[in-house]
């Protein structure tokens, strides 16, 4: 399973990104993460982290736009931020993950209700399921300009 950009749709994004920025200028990435400081999101995360590729696939984009030397890394931010699930919530949420969303009906169905009995623990309902919101600025290189 393909989790990022290939290098091809990476080269062509960032000539992309050349055309349409100003000199100097930036792009900014957004993308929510897990919070696996909270215990929920950690008991989520061994449940379906099977399913999940390595987070150096996820995030690997980074690596190769700053490798090819015409941007670099910049800056990066996070924010937290929570959704307020019930135990059906939570299972409807972790359902849209690609990777959780295209398993066979069957195995789908198991997991989730392994997720929603984890919802089913939480007290009081509704319950937050905490996120990072990460921001990644990539500047332009002088040689881009």
């Amino acid at each position: 399973h393909d989790a990022g950009l290939t290098a091809e749709k990476r080269d062509r994004a960032v000539d992309e990104f050349i055309r349409v920025l100003k000199p100097g200028g930036a792009v900014a990435v957004l993308g929510p993460g897990r919070d696996l400081d909270q215990p929920l999101q950690r008991a989520v995360q061994e449940t379906i982290g099977e399913y999940l590729p390595a987070f150096s696939e996820i995030a690997g984009w980074r690596a190769g736009i700053a490798r090819n030397g015409r941007f670099r890394l910049a800056e990066t931010h996070e924010v937290p931020f929570a959704q307020m699930l019930d135990a059906d919530g939570l299972a409807e949420r972790i359902g849209t993950i690609s990777y959780i969303a295209r398993l066979p009906d069957d195995e789908r169905e198991t997991l989730l209700s392994r997720v929603r009995a984890l919802g089913e623990q939480q007290s009081p309902s509704p319950f937050p399921f905490r996120y990072r919101m990460g921001a990644t600025i990539l500047r332009q290189t002088p040689s881009q300009y």
